[in-house]
């Protein structure tokens, strides 16, 4: 393996517009002054920095401080004379940035942004390589860097004497001197983000159950519970900028918003695989989603409630034939029993126990009946429980119901598909469901799914499916719709965030740690028409009170069966 040191990365950033400046060679003193700086701050970049890129350093006011730099740094870098694309794994922990003039920074910047490996979270050092005739413009232009979402940044320039400043909006003394580092530790990139003061965010949110939902002025939903909580752990506010109803799409226009810098960030769900926005940045996925149907349940099917149905015709022909089992295991004791053959007939009575028939005579077969009362206690009464059990859940989720359990089984019947274009786009062709899709708006689905339609079906997000599902239990007995199980497009929620936010690490960090502890949990509702007291009993689908009759005819034939066999015991 090939050990690489020193690959120094050289980017064409701030072009001479002047060619009189070739003539023009560094101050000794600056040059002196930014040394200690590379010198002391050495032992800091071989220990924290796995990657470095020095930037501008073919400029001609730039070339012999940079070089200055490279010879006193060990870290591995990338070479390269023009601009390129890198690719995603490619990154620099530390960036040095060489400028001609302080008034070079904006344009710097901006260029930056554009480039693959320059992530604005890690620490960047932009170094001025002239004298500075004054600190005037200190405050302002460590605002403007800020302004660019760059988070960790020292500014470092000589005036008369090396200076080295940073810049921290949420404490009361915003700019912040690290001139004397060089008697201090050399910590030049504190966590500005542990603690952020008060200081107010701006958070786009719009109306869009059961996600984020606006009900007299106040905001409910799981998105609103999780922003307070991740805006109390890091000590913030927040002023909510609410949706523009302008006939844009909901997260088209929060893409909008977050690119103008008019919001920092929007924090209603976003499911990214219906759209993926490549100018902005998305928080780790806070929960799994999917794109499923919601299915109906035909009248046709429902009529079909009698007796008879309650069973699959399988479990009716093994009734039969367990029926004709015992009636011919009886009929063969008892003929064996004439003939004397007795190890058959110890088999079939057993079997004939088994089976739940009581044996005749049994104070004669004193050997039998012990085997015959074990195994009436532990398999009779076993298996006729589990019979019972298998009645009831019957009961619970009938098969005559003939449910729609894959996406396969959709092509061939005749179902419309009620869906979004948005959804439709990401639908993969080679379900054959395209041609059953129709359009509408999430209004007019709502209108339609008011009105049961045997025949349509809705596509649309799992977390939007569940409630209206949830919601219809509250009015009806019977749902008439289902979630078939099969998702159509699984996928996760994110949020979206402007681009290099210093803000998105630590929010990550923190919808992370409320996914492992609950945090957000409290006792307010996230559903604005639901109780403060509602508990989630109502989601109950059988209990004693429905299946009573089932149960008396249960206990009454226990009964006169437990009575039948005392009979037998004492009198046959």
């Amino acid at each position: 393996m090939v050990e690489m040191r020193h690959l120094v990365v050289i980017i064409t950033l701030v072009p001479c517009l002047n060619h009189c400046l070739l003539q023009f060679s560094v101050n000794d003193t600056v040059a002196k002054e930014l040394q200690k700086y590379f010198v002391t701050y050495k032992q800091h970049i071989s220990k924290n920095y796995s990657s470095c890129s020095y930037i501008n350093v073919h400029l001609p006011l730039t070339r012999d401080i940079s070089n200055l730099l490279i010879q006193e740094n060990d870290c591995p870098s990338i070479t390269v004379t023009t601009s390129v694309n890198y690719p995603q794994y490619v990154f620099t922990e530390g960036n040095f940035i060489f400028l001609e003039t302080a008034s070079d920074i904006g344009k710097t910047v901006m260029q930056l942004q554009g480039y693959s490996f320059w992530n604005s979270r890690f620490e960047n050092h932009f170094i001025i390589c002239q004298a500075v005739p004054s600190d005037h413009f200190l405050e302002d232009l460590l605002d403007y860097i800020w302004n660019k979402n760059v988070l960790n940044f020292v500014l470092v320039f000589v005036e008369k004497h090396l200076e080295v400043f940073s810049y921290n909006p949420f404490i009361q003394e915003k700019v912040m001197n690290f001139s004397n580092y060089l008697q201090s530790d050399g910590n030049l990139f504190p966590d500005k983000l542990i603690t952020l003061n008060g200081y107010n965010l701006r958070v786009l949110m719009f109306d869009l159950p059961p996600s984020a939902v606006k009900f007299k002025n106040e905001w409910y939903g799981p998105d609103y519970q999780q922003l307070k909580m991740v805006m109390s752990m890091m000590n913030a506010t927040f002023s909510i900028i609410e949706h523009k109803q302008n006939g844009t799409e909901h997260f088209e226009e929060a893409f909008r918003s977050i690119r103008a810098h008019e919001t920092d960030f929007c924090f209603v769900s976003h499911f990214q695989e219906v759209q993926y926005y490549k100018s902005v940045e998305y928080t780790y996925p806070h929960r799994t989603n999917a794109l499923v149907l919601l299915m109906p349940i035909t009248q046709d099917i429902r009529k079909k409630r009698n007796l008879l149905s309650i069973f699959s015709l399988t479990i009716w022909i093994l009734f039969i034939i367990l029926i004709a089992t015992t009636f011919a295991s009886i009929k063969l004791a008892n003929r064996q029993q004439v003939l004397g053959k007795s190890s058959w007939v110890s088999f079939l009575h057993i079997w004939s126990a088994f089976l739940g028939y009581p044996i005749t005579n049994m104070w004669k077969k004193k050997p039998l009946v012990q085997y015959q009362l074990l195994l009436f206690i532990m398999m009779c009464l076993v298996f006729r429980t589990a019979f019972h059990c298998f009645l009831i859940s019957s009961y619970a989720s009938p098969t005559y119901l003939n449910k729609v359990q894959n996406i396969s089984e959709l092509k061939d019947m005749d179902l419309i598909i009620y869906t979004a274009k948005t959804y439709a786009r990401i639908t993969p062709t080679s379900y054959g469901l395209h041609s059953k899709f129709t359009f509408l708006t999430k209004r007019q689905r709502s209108k339609r799914l008011a009105k049961f339609d045997p025949k349509a079906a809705y596509l649309l997000p799992f977390t939007h499916a569940e409630p209206i599902l949830n919601k219809m239990k509250t009015k009806k007995k019977r749902v008439p719709y289902y979630i078939l199980k099969e998702p159509v497009v699984p996928g996760y929620d994110n949020y979206i965030f402007q681009k290099h936010s210093p803000f998105l690490r630590k929010v990550s960090e923190y919808l992370m740690k409320e996914s492992q502890f609950g945090l957000s949990a409290n006792d307010i509702p996230i559903n604005p028409y639901a109780q403060r007291n509602a508990t989630n009993d109502d989601t109950t689908v059988l209990n004693m009170q429905h299946m009573r009759s089932v149960f008396y005819l249960l206990i009454s034939g226990l009964v006169i069966s437990s009575f039948v066999f005392l009979i037998e015991l004492v009198y046959i």
